[in-house]
């Protein structure tokens, strides 16, 4: 009899694991290989794992509405549904068929860059968009500028000083014109001697005039022939200037600082003009009385300029103020040459800690939206329309950490028509921007803490676009701009985030602009992983839901000065939607728009560039 013979070693073999690979026989015993490892089929499904009983790899579906590309760039907000990924179709105007390859339907479309052109030595507001939009469809663009700024009229100087740099500034103001996206007019409002000033808003009126605020950085601003002077350090400014040329029409310094400290710890954060009028409404924080009053021993009204009866309840409050100068003939009454004079209306909003003015919006029956935020220990108390209503009062947020955002409607007659608070336990809710489209009213935010969700509409991701029945401050839909967001495999993540700076309403849809931190798929449409100093983002939102019909990032990380990168700066929307959009981007280094622009060189190697970019409509 002969013994069963081994085979040599290294023979393959197969152990009593149907999931190992790569056995092979040693010694006559077959010894076990690594066990095998499973991938995806497809981006629809999920990482298996090995049947021990069959060997074979399970395919697990992912989540219906899990972004994904269907590689046809004639649709849009590609998902996952039932382990299939497709998206909706892209529908091209007059019949026009999309092809499927390029995603081109024959003429550019939303965000195709049309042209753009790069400047230099601007400082941008530092709340809100650097793009203004007036009722009869003008643009303007403001902030400051230091060293010159040409906008294609020629070089025009800062006043009062031969030395450079961004400490030395004038606040300027220009229109558009938007076939060329280059100044009609440009005006400067410089003062007597070196200074910083800077922009924090501004904002067009129906008649006629531009009013901006800011910081008054030393010095004084001189306009229409009044030097507006600081008494304190960062002293508020309001000014006026005529839409027509630019030509100052008014202004004054503003004080809401506690009279207790050297300093002003109140700052003017919003504007909005009046789209029937020439008036102007305007939001701030006033930093209260806390210690010893040096004013006689009489705590002092840190919104004084507006209205000798104004006073705070603690912390920081919020001031809400409507400023007509009638400065039109029509208008029948003489100009106001003081704040108080020109103040109409004036109201203190807040309780025992910090509330916070964040956005202002006006709509064409000259009603006002207000959005901010509230603390722990505060009481807001709105008085309503009706007499016998009394006054809205929101709830008192309980949690030392909470901050929550609310959301009120001032009518023209300057009544409160409702009041609304969002948030809950453990949230903190961060408004950053708001419009009105139609009726209704949109507001950008961040949402931190859990759980993601404002009023119900739950989940919600750390940012959101949500709309508001402008009637009721009713909840429509909320969007999550991070929904959808997945960071590419490598990306630094510490630092990942989501932020709308800036929207506007064109044709029924919204437009947001925005930054973001590392790289991401919006919509099932990829931004590209930015450089260091972050990228910037575009995308256009149903505004009947609020979903993500196209986006595009601007991100370079070839760019020369990786530290900085892009940053949103402004947008205006074309009202019919026809003619395109701008919109207005800071760069250092080199930005690629793509064809038929192609790349853009910034020209400062020190400081931060601009371009404007005219967008496809």
């Amino acid at each position: 009899m002969v013994g069963n013979v081994p085979v040599p070693d290294g023979t393959s073999c197969q152990g009593p694991h149907p999931c190992s690979t790569n056995d092979v026989c040693q010694s006559g015993q077959c010894i076990e290989g690594p066990y095998k490892k499973c991938s995806a089929i497809d981006q629809c499904h999920s990482v298996g794992v090995c049947d021990p009983t069959t060997g074979e790899c399970g395919n697990p579906m992912l989540t219906n509405g899990a972004a994904c590309d269907d590689s046809n760039k004639c649709t849009y907000g590609d998902r996952c549904q039932n382990g299939v990924c497709a998206g909706d179709p892209r529908v091209c105007p007059g019949g026009i068929q999309c092809d499927p390859g390029t995603g081109s339907c024959g003429v550019s479309t939303f965000p195709d860059s049309v042209s753009a052109w790069v400047f230099e030595d601007v400082i941008w507001p530092s709340n809100g968009n650097g793009l203004v939009q007036d009722s009869a469809g003008h643009l303007f663009v403001g902030g400051a500028f230091f060293n010159q700024i040409d906008l294609g009229l020629g070089a025009l100087k800062v006043a009062g000083t031969t030395l450079l740099g961004p400490s030395y500034t004038n606040v300027f103001l220009a229109q558009l014109d938007p076939t060329t996206a280059k100044a009609s007019w440009l005006q400067s409002y410089p003062g007597p001697a070196a200074q910083t000033q800077t922009v924090t808003s501004f904002a067009a009126s129906g008649k006629g005039q531009i009013g901006m605020i800011g910081i008054l950085g030393g010095g004084s601003l001189t306009v229409a022939g009044t030097d507006v002077a600081q008494v304190r350090p960062n002293d508020q400014f309001i000014i006026g200037a005529s839409s027509a040329d630019g030509s100052g029409l008014w202004g004054w310094r503003l004080n809401l600082q506690n009279a207790s400290t050297a300093t002003n710890g109140g700052v003017l954060r919003a504007i909005a003009g009046d789209p029937l009028g020439n008036s102007f409404l305007v939001c701030g924080n006033a930093l209260c009385w806390t210690g010893t009053a040096p004013e006689g021993g009489i705590p002092p009204s840190p919104a004084k300029d507006f209205s000798p009866s104004l006073g705070c309840a603690g912390g920081v409050d919020v001031v809400l103020a409507r400023v007509d100068v009638k400065k039109e003939v029509s208008d029948g009454g003489a100009a106001a040459t003081t704040l108080r004079e020109a103040t109409t209306w004036a109201q203190m909003i807040g309780g025992t800690n910090d509330e916070s003015c964040a956005a202002l919006a006006m709509d064409v029956e000259s009603s006002t939206y207000i959005v901010g935020t509230y603390k722990f220990g505060s009481v807001l108390s709105f008085p309503t329309t009706s007499p016998d209503a009394g006054v809205t009062i929101l709830p008192v947020v309980a949690g030392t950490s909470e901050t929550r955002m609310f959301l009120a409607k001032l009518d023209s007659n300057n009544r409160w028509a409702w009041a609304k608070d969002f948030g809950g336990e453990g949230q903190a809710i961060q408004p950053d921007a708001m419009i009105v489209v139609g009726t209704d009213v949109v507001v950008a935010g961040r949402i931190g803490g859990n759980p993601h969700s404002l009023k119900g509409f739950d989940p919600a991701p750390p940012a959101f676009v949500a709309r508001f029945a402008g009637s009721t401050g009713d909840m429509d839909w909320l969007q999550g701009v991070d929904e959808g967001f997945q960071v590419d495999a490598g990306s630094d993540t510490s630092s990942a985030g989501v932020q709308v700076v800036g929207m506007a309403e064109a044709a029924g849809n919204i437009l947001v602009v925005g930054n973001y931190a590392a790289a991401y798929t919006l919509g099932g449409i990829p931004l590209p992983k930015p450089s260091q100093g972050g990228a910037a983002f575009v995308a256009q939102l149903s505004g009947g839901t609020g979903k993500v019909i196209a986006a595009r990032g601007y991100g370079d990380p070839a760019a020369a000065n990786k530290s900085t990168g892009l940053g949103i700066q402004g947008l205006a929307a074309a009202r019919s939607g026809v003619n395109g959009s701008l919109l207005l981007l800071g760069l250092s280094g080199q930005l690629n728009l793509g064809p038929p622009v192609g790349a853009l060189q910034s020209v400062s190697a020190q400081f931060w560039d601009s371009t404007l970019v005219t967008l496809a409509p």
